[in-house]
C-alpha cells in the first residue's frame, strides 16, 4: 500500500527570512493536521469504534464492487472518485447517478437524438471521440470539455442535458479543471484509497460473511421463538385467567361506587323531603346493593331509631327563625319552604330515573 508523503520546497523566489518562515508555517500546519487525525483515530478506536470503522470500510468496498458491475467503470476510478467527491463536498451518489445518466445520453447520441447531438456539439465532442473509451474516460473527457466552456449559462444547460438533475454537482467537480481531479486521484492512491478489483472482491466477500452471520443469529432466535412459543402462550393464558376476574371485580367496584354515590345523594335529598326514617331506609338499601355485588349480602345494620317525619310548615319556620329571625312573616317562610321541598323532590326523582338501581323509598 502506498504511503502518504509530505513534501516541502523552498524555492529561489523566497527570500531567506521568508523561506524559513514558510517552512515553519508548513510544519506547524502539518503537525496540527496530524494531531487532528490522531484524535479522530483515538475516538474511533473506543469500544466498538474500531469495529464500526472496519464495517464502514467493508460497506464502501462492497458498494464499489457492485457499481463496477453495474456501470462498467473500473474499481480504481470509482474508489478514487469517492475520495474526490469527499474533498469537493459532492455526494458520491450524485456522482454515480450522473454516470448512469451520461451513459444514457451517449446512447441517445449514437441514435442521433437531436437533443444530445446539439448538446455534445456545443462542447465540441463527437460520438467518435467517445467510442471505444471506458466509462471512466468518457466522464473525464466530457467533464474536461465542459470546464472549457466560458459561458456559465451554456455550460450549465449542456451539463443538464448530458448529466441530468445532478449536473450542478458534477460541475463542481470540474471547477478546478481536469488537473485538479487528477491531483485528488493521485492523493487517493498515495493514501491507499484506490482499490483494485481483487481488493473490493475480498471486502465484498467479508461483508457477505458478516451478513450471513447476522442471518444465522436471526435464524437461531426465530427457532428459539418457535420452540418456546407454546410455553409463552400457556403463560399468557394463565395470566389472563387471573387478570380477567380481577379486572371484572374492579370494574364492578367502580360501577358500585357510582351507584353508592347515587344512593347517598338520593338519601340526602330524601332526608329533607320525606324525613329521616325514609332517608335511613334508602341508605340501608344502598348499602345492601353495594355489598350484594360481591356476595354475602349487606352487613347487619342496627334497626333505625324511630324519628319524626318532617313537617314542612314547622321545619321551614324553625329554620327561618334561626337564620332569618324577624325578616320574613310566617306566610312568606311557608312559601319558601314549600318551593324548596318541590325542588328537592324533583332532584330526587331525576336521580332515581337516571340510576335504576336506586329503589324508591316507601
Amino acid at each position: 500500500m502506498a504511503r502518504a508523503r509530505a513534501e516541502y520546497e523552498i524555492t529561489a523566489k523566497d527570500k531567506t527570512a521568508r523561506a524559513f518562515s514558510s517552512v515553519k508555517r508548513r510544519f506547524r500546519d502539518a503537525a496540527g493536521a496530524a494531531r487532528s487525525f490522531a484524535g479522530q483515530i483515538a475516538g474511533l478506536a473506543g469500544i466498538g469504534g474500531f469495529g464500526a470503522l472496519v464495517k464502514s470500510a467493508l460497506d464502501a468496498g462492497d458498494e464499489i464492487q457492485k457499481l463496477n458491475i453495474q456501470l462498467g467503470a473500473s474499481t480504481e476510478f470509482l474508489s478514487e472518485m469517492r475520495f474526490v467527491t469527499e474533498r469537493s463536498g459532492v455526494s458520491f451518489k450524485a456522482f454515480t447517478t450522473a454516470i448512469r445518466t451520461m451513459q444514457k445520453s451517449i446512447n441517445d447520441l449514437s441514435r442521433a437524438s437531436k437533443t444530445q447531438v446539439d448538446a455534445f456539439a456545443a462542447i465540441n465532442v463527437r460520438l467518435s471521440d467517445l467510442q471505444g473509451l471506458s466509462p471512466d474516460e468518457q466522464f473525464l473527457k466530457i467533464g474536461e470539455a465542459l470546464s472549457k466552456v466560458e459561458d456559465a449559462s451554456l455550460r450549465s444547460a449542456v451539463a443538464q442535458q448530458i448529466f441530468g438533475g445532478r449536473s450542478s454537482e458534477v460541475l463542481r467537480l470540474f471547477e478546478g479543471g481536469i488537473d485538479t481531479i487528477d491531483q485528488f486521484r493521485q492523493t487517493a492512491r498515495e493514501m491507499g484509497r484506490s482499490l483494485s478489483r481483487e481488493q473490493v472482491d475480498q471486502m465484498a466477500a467479508a461483508n457477505d460473511a458478516i451478513t450471513d452471520l447476522k442471518n444465522a443469529f436471526a435464524g437461531l432466535i426465530e427457532q428459539l421463538a418457535v420452540k418456546f412459543a407454546p410455553s409463552i402462550t400457556a403463560g399468557v393464558q394463565a395470566i389472563q385467567t387471573v387478570a380477567i376476574p380481577v379486572l371484572e371485580f374492579f370494574g364492578a367496584l367502580v360501577r358500585k361506587i357510582g351507584t353508592a354515590i347515587g344512593f347517598t345523594a338520593a338519601a340526602w335529598v330524601t332526608l329533607f323531603t320525606e324525613g329521616p326514617t325514609a332517608a335511613f331506609r334508602l341508605f340501608q338499601a344502598g348499602v345492601g346493593d353495594f355489598f350484594g355485588q360481591f356476595g354475602g349480602g349487606a352487613p347487619p345494620t342496627p334497626a333505625p331509631a324511630p324519628g319524626p317525619t318532617a313537617q314542612p310548615g314547622l321545619s321551614g319556620r324553625q329554620l327561618s327563625g334561626e337564620f332569618r329571625a324577624g325578616q320574613f312573616d310566617a306566610a312568606r317562610l311557608e312559601t319558601i319552604q314549600q318551593d324548596g321541598n318541590q325542588i328537592l323532590q324533583e332532584i330526587a326523582e331525576l336521580l332515581r330515573r337516571n340510576n335504576p338501581n336506586v329503589p324508591v323509598a316507601g
